[in-house]
């Protein structure tokens, strides 16, 4: 692979941070349209293991690709660099494992829409990122508190109108799970991989995409052998194994969408920037995605359609997001391209 120029005050390849949100926004609208979409919903226990099964076996597949291609630009970039150490990938990865999963299943509880499920998972990992910053010592820039404050003023103002109350405890157990997960991988991640030396990050994402396919491979499996175990000679089952290819199918294409976001996500986060900055720009693209996703479903009669209140929060994200575009290529153009 042929070694590129580094920029010499960052250590890193100037990524295009607002092309990767771009990407990572396009991404998770095919994903959460195709998680969230009625015609192929769970409905029961048997099902969802079954939806679960087939998205971790195909999403470790992609990501499995991707530690191949991130293992050889780091040592392109740095043959000597070592990377981060077994217990810290692993555990990195099994995070991004729990979050792959906990995120399918937040689109799969009924009665719950997605810019629901959206707002209340976005909320809490923007509230996560500066106490990780400042466990970390990392310096918050004035900017990033802005965008940070409009960031969850927004999604404060759309969890307000959207009016929901979800039927099932276990949305917000599953809640827990992923904010647990981020904290994880957020912290291992800062002590490990925002560094400025040559091949640090693409080291670190290598790692902890290797044991993120071995963690999603060894769930894929189990759940399959649940469903499997789970299944009988009933009426009910026969009708639920009727739909089983289709149920499949569907966890299956979620896999597919959600690889891109997983790649476009951790190449935001290993920005040199603090998490104050790139979780609101991961979080504002999610948003934006999942409205411009939850728009085109509602057209197609796949999912409910937006409310005026959660399309006004995608576009006031958008707007700060421009802005803070705006002014990080007037402060840094060197590593905000």
């Amino acid at each position: 692979m042929r070694t590129v120029p580094l920029d010499a005050s960052d250590g890193w390849r100037p990524a295009s941070v607002w092309g990767l949100a771009l990407l990572y926004g396009a991404s998770y609208a095919c994903f959460s349209l195709v998680a969230n979409r009625t015609g192929a919903a769970p409905t029961s226990g048997t099902d969802l293991s079954l939806k679960a099964a087939a998205f971790a076996l195909i999403v470790c597949i992609p990501v499995y690709v991707f530690r191949r291609r991130l293992a050889a630009r780091a040592a392109a970039l740095a043959p000597q660099e070592a990377g981060p150490g077994a217990p810290a990938a692993a555990a990195s990865g099994l995070a991004t494992a729990v979050i792959a999963l906990t995120t399918l299943a937040a689109f799969s509880f009924s009665g719950v829409s997605i810019l629901f499920a959206l707002l209340m998972m976005r909320g809490g990992v923007l509230i996560l990122s500066p106490i990780i910053d400042a466990a970390s010592r990392r310096r918050i820039r004035r900017q990033s508190v802005l965008l940070l404050s409009v960031s969850v003023l927004v999604v404060a103002y759309a969890l307000s109108r959207t009016g929901e109350e979800p039927r099932s405890g276990w949305i917000y157990v599953n809640l827990g799970a992923y904010l647990l997960a981020y904290a994880v991988r957020l912290s291992v991640m800062s002590r490990e991989a925002k560094r400025d030396r040559p091949g640090a990050r693409a080291a670190f994402a290598a790692a902890e995409f290797r044991w993120a396919s071995v963690f999603l491979l060894t769930a894929g499996l189990s759940l399959a052998a649940l469903a499997a175990a789970t299944t009988t000679t009933t009426t009910t089952t026969t009708m639920t194994a009727a739909g089983g290819w289709s149920i499949a199918a569907h966890g299956a294409s979620g896999g597919v969408a959600y690889a891109a976001v997983l790649f476009a996500g951790t190449l935001i986060y290993l920005d040199p920037r603090e998490h104050s900055f790139t979780i609101p720009v991961n979080r504002g693209a999610g948003l934006a995605g999942g409205a411009a996703g939850a728009v085109v479903g509602g057209a197609f009669g796949l999912v409910a359609s937006p409310s005026w209140a959660e399309l006004t929060s995608a576009a006031v994200i958008l707007l700060a997001l421009a802005c803070a575009a705006r002014f990080e290529r007037r402060q840094h153009p060197s590593i905000s391209r």
